[in-house]
């Protein structure tokens, strides 16, 4: 009576039931998991978009600081701020960014024009996506974006032609 009972084809085995919960629980950890470097993903894409417009909105700054002079003189970086700026505040936790000083470089190409000279202004970005006591870059990576703004002015050393 009790082989009978262990061989039976009626209803679902013990070893069936197992077999079907480990199955499921691995394809719900799976969908966890998913959904977890799905959200990491697009707070990276969020955060660089962030920094993005924060840098573009620094050389916007600095053309309306030099709107009358860029004809006949170089760039003027008086007055343009650097440093750390709140990138995203959710829960308490604060993504801080900084943007480094402004790197500026004079050139004059006589290939390009002869009465033109141009600065080049490089500006760093960095930042981390998760919070801040993920200080490790196995945990939460640093990501940097360089932007670059070449602005032309008319030379004031030109001879006549």
């Amino acid at each position: 009576m009790m082989f009978r009972k262990l061989t039976s084809d009626a209803g679902i085995g013990l070893v069936q039931a197992v077999a079907s919960a480990f199955i499921v629980a691995l394809a719900v950890m799976g969908l966890l998991a998913a959904s977890y470097v799905t959200r990491r993903k697009a707070e990276g894409v969020y955060h660089y978009r962030v920094a993005l417009l924060k840098g573009l909105q620094k050389f916007e700054e600095i053309k309306l600081r030099n709107r009358n002079n860029l004809v006949t003189e170089p760039v003027k970086l008086d007055g343009i701020t650097t440093g750390e700026f709140v990138m995203d505040e959710f829960d308490d936790v604060v993504i801080k960014g900084k943007i480094h000083p402004l790197i500026v470089t004079h050139h004059s190409d006589p290939l390009i024009s002869q009465y033109t000279k141009y600065h080049k202004i490089l500006m760093k970005i960095t930042w981390r996506d998760g919070p801040q006591y993920y200080k490790t870059d196995l945990l939460n990576k640093e990501r940097q974006l360089i932007l670059r703004e070449d602005y032309f002015y008319r030379a004031s050393d030109v001879g006549q032609p």
